[in-house]
């Protein structure tokens, strides 16, 4: 009886040995992959910018907000040679269009944000239409990532205390 309770609880203490080694390795992967990850996001915005206007906008670093929409949601910080003063943002978003989920790329800053083109396409400024994302669809994520934005912004300035 004894013996069989002590190879229960060898077996056992392996296991979780093996799982605790795993979640070990899971988190640096995670660590690793993560600028890997931002660095290829910021190329692909910036892909899309330029064909739509180029050397108009840089890509700056990433903005890390605290919400939900933020796993499938990357916001970057933007240059704009055009208004200096403004502080813009770009972000690329996966949509659910007629043909299924599309990187797309919108820039924007606390005002308005506006559509600038599909990621991962040869032609970035190619017809949305063309890829399944109607004009309503579009509409809609401008809505949606605007407020998103401006709640993220909210909540980390609140959760930030600035030194003069």
């Amino acid at each position: 009886m004894l013996e069989i309770n002590n190879i229960k609880a060898k077996s056992t203490a392996i296991l979780l040995s093996v799982i605790f080694i795993f979640l070990i390795l899971l988190s640096v992967l995670i660590i690793f992959i993560r600028p890997i990850k931002e660095t290829k996001l910021a190329a692909n915005i910036q892909n899309v910018l330029d064909q739509k206007e180029e050397k108009r906008y840089q890509v700056g670093k990433t903005i890390d907000l605290q919400l939900p929409i933020a796993v499938s949601t990357s916001f970057f910080e933007l240059t704009d040679s055009m208004n200096k003063g403004q502080e813009n943002f770009a972000l690329i978003t996966r949509i659910t269009g007629i043909n299924g989920p599309m990187a797309v790329v919108f820039v924007g800053n606390d005002n308005s944000i506006e559509f600038s083109g599909i990621a991962g396409i040869a032609n970035t400024q190619a017809n949305p239409l063309e890829y399944g994302l109607t004009s309503t669809m579009i509409h809609h994520w401008k809505t949606v990532l605007s407020e998103a934005y401006k709640r993220g912004i909210e909540k980390w300035t609140k959760n930030h205390i600035f030194c003069i």
